[in-house]
């Protein structure tokens, strides 16, 4: 998500393909422009990056024209939201939990049902 061009309806277009695949796991990761690629711009300190931005949408790195950081940071959390919540797959993850898997879920749960 957040590639450069990406917009917001490209951003859906990604959410809803990942739904419409059989998948009981999706990772929607920010665009992290590494130095010496073509959309690194230098400015920004490479001792405070974190690949880990990508993946929790705390502040994204990077954020492509004609969209602002808190567009895409809502579209990654929906889009976990979406993806992850849907009956079906909530289902097949109750089905073959086992009971050390109990606290994981409940993490996993809070941050889904953050916000």
């Amino acid at each position: 998500m957040g590639l450069p061009n990406d917009t917001y309806e490209t951003c859906r277009e990604t959410i809803e393909f990942a739904k419409s695949l059989p998948l009981d796991y999706a990772q929607f990761y920010m665009c992290v422009p590494y130095p010496g690629s073509k959309i690194f711009n230098g400015n920004t300190n490479w001792e405070q990056y974190s690949t880990m931005k990508s993946m929790t949408g705390d502040d994204p790195v990077f954020v492509p024209k004609g969209m602002t950081k808190e567009e895409l940071i809502s579209l990654q959390k929906q889009a976990y939201k979406e993806f992850y919540l849907r009956p079906q797959l909530l289902w097949r993850h109750l089905k073959s939990m086992r009971i050390s898997d109990v606290p994981r879920y409940i993490e996993i749960g809070k941050v889904l049902l953050n916000d």
